[in-house]
């Protein structure tokens, strides 16, 4: 299949998420108009938000989490007007959950997108605001640069390095992967295991017992130094990509944390050329 043709594909699979993300809004604004009713008529107010917390793996155990999140015992939820709040705010938190994976997808997509042809500009978030897509396109090019800074660490060294990535990174790798070639039909060697990974799963490859020694000269320190700021930006990812914008603190956070990341990657690359 041609260059032209998978484009092509990807931004019509970008095009079919979007429609799905605007059927997810329209749900998210229903439920938000029926917890307001319910907090008016329990004169409460709406203080157990999920907004900007990572939820994504506790999608198994929803319930338990919301419950461990804001403190919520079964005793508090034994009267019928608790349980119809909390039922509501498991409802909301469920559709939250569905509006990052759609997210995920389409920067997935993305990902892919730039690797076929680099000239091209990241697609399906035009409605963002400028510094959501200052921040957006920075982290598409991070994840490209730790993507290649991987690649090119641990390939030389062993032609068999995927196979030495924590176990639950390949699988959820290795799934995107096969369902993308199915569904594009190109040919594998167009397209890379590593660029379907996660953002989280780069905390969990640099602290993988077989390879993170290769990365920062055996010094914890400077692995740590890493995972830390690759967590805290990762929070700060799942805001930017599943709304609301960043605040101003949030944004300064973010640039800084983004060029100290990019610094680190720079002095692995400068020690391995020497």
């Amino acid at each position: 299949m041609s260059q032209a043709g998978i484009v092509t594909i990807i931004r019509d699979q970008i095009q079919k998420l979007r429609m799905d993300k605007l059927r997810v809004i329209t749900k998210f604004e229903n439920i938000e108009k029926r917890m307001k009713l319910i907090l008016s008529e329990m004169d409460e107010v709406d203080d157990r938000r999920i907004d900007g917390i990572d939820i994504l793996e506790h999608g198994g155990n929803l319930k338990g989490r919301l419950q461990e999140l804001f403190d919520i015992t079964e005793d508090e939820l034994a009267t019928n007007d608790q349980k119809q709040r909390f039922a509501a705010e498991l409802e909301r938190a469920e559709i939250v959950l569905d509006m990052m994976e759609i997210e995920n997808r389409i920067a997935s997509c993305n990902k892919r997108l730039l690797i076929v042809d680099p000239t091209l500009t990241v697609f399906g978030i035009e409605n963002y605001d400028q510094k959501s897509l200052e921040v957006y396109g920075n982290t598409v090019h991070l994840e490209t640069s730790l993507r290649n800074l991987i690649i090119d660490v641990l390939e030389p060294e062993d032609k068999g390095w995927w196979s030495k990535l924590p176990q639950g990174v390949q699988e959820s790798a290795n799934e995107g992967y096969e369902e993308a070639v199915s569904k594009i039909k190109a040919p594998e060697n167009m397209l890379r295991r590593i660029d379907f990974i996660d953002f989280s799963h780069y905390e969990g490859i640099f602290t993988g017992n077989k390879v993170k020694n290769m990365f920062f000269g055996g010094s914890p320190e400077r692995m740590w130094g890493m995972v830390t700021k690759l967590s805290e930006l990762r929070e700060l990812r799942n805001k930017i990509m599943h709304r609301p914008p960043l605040n101003d603190d949030e944004y300064a956070k973010f640039q800084m944390l983004y060029s100290d990341v990019l610094g680190m990657i720079k002095k692995i690359r400068d020690e391995y050329e020497k």
